[in-house]
């Protein structure tokens, strides 16, 4: 009978766990915006999902728009 061969160890450890995604926290936010600004945000939703593009939330579309906006005025790096 042949005995299977002993393997050598690999030389880089393997890590136990998977590596995980981060992903960012949501918070609630609730505020009153201008009917313009309404109307175009749903415009712009309903035109993204339509042709399947990302970001086509409003959420996504918000979080850009502040994320931009902020960086802008030197609250974000």
């Amino acid at each position: 009978m042949n005995k299977p061969a002993f393997k050598e160890p690999p030389s880089h450890p393997i890590s136990q766990q998977p590596e995980r995604l981060t992903v960012p926290s949501l918070v609630g936010l609730n505020t009153r915006i201008e009917d313009q600004l309404s109307d175009g945000l749903l415009r712009a939703t309903l035109d993204r999902r339509l042709r399947r593009a990302p970001s086509s939330k409003v959420q996504d579309i918000v979080g850009e728009a502040l994320r931009d906006w902020l960086k802008k005025y030197g609250y974000l790096n």
